[in-house]
């Protein structure tokens, strides 16, 4: 049953208990202060707009003083906090080191600014809560109600959330409804107080705690809610913003940790040639490749260190690009069998006098064409050739290529004979700088990020890739394209 339906029994009930005197001052005096109660509370705004919003500040204060502190004290943030709350009449002052300055309002007048500061004393004593003052603050026969948030490490700086007192609870009637309650309390009352208790004031207690809990920083909790009526409605509608507020926040928190495990990687990966370059050429200088052989076989070394390094930062930027979507991609349709026959003949050329033995099959229909960038997909099988042949260690080399059609889509399939790898580790070799065995990877060369761009790429024509393998026999890399 929704508050409507019950409210409108509930003045069923006053009115036949109460006759003459609830119809002539009860239903009134209540129906006024029930819309006085509305527009002073939530003003033009909707109610779960105004939870969201404020949450939506309380975050935004809360990260910000996590991970940014230093943004806490300039204008443009401060700015920013003040005109989310403006559409609630409301302002923000920020005192800085004794300093008082007031965002989203014409008022600068520093009396008003110490009384809102005199104000929050009387209540705040906790650090990291979000608290509503005892007393409001008049000012030019404005009534101002003032919420205050504490910064952990930063006594120099405080925040006054400020708004306008848009209408009074209780209004002119309110001596003849407290006579009329008086003289109807044994019977109305007690039922009127349990339904309100029930359906109002405990889940706005509850979504108080819930808002104070955020305030906190504390996203792991649950509200759930049964009722059919408003204030179920936003119970349920403010889960749905936690769950997502937490889920940004983690995604946000991932992404940081995923930004400096690249860089540890990169660090990494750049230090292992580096050094070995550093090392060849000391050995130069202190006369150790004594003769021109040896000389030819140091200089030889560090040119390919150095080859290296440049293909790593080549693929690194292209990955880069990839990632933010920065990388252009010239799409056309092409015609799949001329396309596997131009693949085919540099695979040959890639592979002359490696001892691979190449097999390949196109079962795709006549005039087959998919909407691609022939580029990057001739680099995708090549990435993925080039992986294979540093993982073949057996006698007999062998790499098997097909192209075929499936129901719209173009399947193309690589399978090796090299040393396999586990299923648990199959998803992973997609991500970049993953290494299988990273003590044997090193000495194979690569930058690592071959299979991590292969994968961007294939996203970026909206298909999948996937890995199969059994570990010592073979592993087979598939990935499809639609049609267009």
């Amino acid at each position: 049953m929704s508050l409507r339906v019950k409210l409108i029994l509930t003045y069923l009930i006053m009115l036949i208990i109460t006759v003459v005197i609830v119809i002539v001052f009860g239903v009134g005096i209540i129906t006024h202060t029930m819309g006085q109660i509305a527009r002073s509370v939530i003003g033009d705004q909707t109610g779960e707009s105004a939870v969201s919003r404020v949450v939506d500040v309380v975050v935004d204060l809360r990260y910000t003083e996590k991970y940014y502190p230093d943004t806490l004290a300039q204008d443009s943030f401060a700015a920013n906090l003040a005109e989310q709350i403006k559409p609630f009449k409301g302002f923000l002052l920020v005192k800085n080191n004794q300093k008082y300055r007031a965002y989203g309002t014409e008022l600068a007048d520093e009396n008003l600014f110490r009384q809102i500061e005199a104000a929050a004393k009387e209540r705040y004593a906790d650090k990291h809560d979000l608290s509503i003052s005892n007393s409001n603050v008049t000012w030019n026969k404005q009534e101002y109600f003032v919420l205050k948030y504490d910064f952990h490490d930063m006594d120099s700086l405080d925040y006054f959330f400020v708004f306008k007192q848009t209408g009074k609870i209780i209004g002119p009637g309110y001596n003849v409804l407290l006579a009329v309650l008086i003289l109807l309390a044994a019977i109305i009352i007690g039922p009127l107080m349990w339904i309100i208790t029930k359906d109002i004031v405990i889940p706005l207690k509850r979504l108080d705690n819930s808002a104070k809990e955020i305030a906190r920083g504390n996203l792991d909790f649950h509200l759930q809610s049964n009722s059919n009526n408003e204030i179920g409605s936003v119970i349920r509608s403010y889960e749905i913003m936690r769950a997502e507020l937490k889920k940004s926040i983690t995604s946000q928190l991932q992404m940081e940790e995923s930004r400096k495990q690249l860089f540890s990687d990169i660090t990494h990966d750049l230090k292992t040639p580096i050094t070995s370059i550093k090392g060849y050429i000391q050995g130069i200088r202190d006369g150790v490749a004594n003769d021109p052989l040896k000389l030819s076989r140091y200089l030889d070394v560090i040119y390919t260190k150095t080859v290296d390094m440049n293909a790593m930062i080549d693929d690194l930027f292209l990955f880069s690009k990839l990632d933010l979507g920065k990388e252009p991609f010239n799409k056309d349709y092409i015609d799949i069998l001329e396309f596997y026959k131009n693949c085919m003949q540099e695979l040959h050329l890639e592979l002359d006098g490696k001892g691979v033995e190449l097999a390949s099959e196109c079962n795709v229909p006549t005039d087959f064409k998919v909407l691609l960038d022939s580029q990057k997909i001739k680099r995708v099988i090549l990435n993925i050739v080039s992986n294979s042949l540093k993982f073949m260690e057996k006698e007999r080399k062998l790499l098997n290529i097909v192209f075929e059609e499936q129901n719209g889509f173009l399947v193309v399939k690589i399978k090796d004979n090299g040393m396999g790898i586990d299923k648990n580790e199959l998803e992973k070799i997609f991500d970049r700088f993953y290494r299988t065995d990273p003590s044997r990877n090193r000495n194979t060369g690569g930058s690592g990020l071959g299979l991590a761009i292969t994968r961007q790429i294939i996203e970026q024509h909206k298909g999948k890739i996937q890995a199969d393998s059994i570990k010592g026999e073979w592993t087979e890399i598939s990935f499809e394209i639609p049609q267009g």
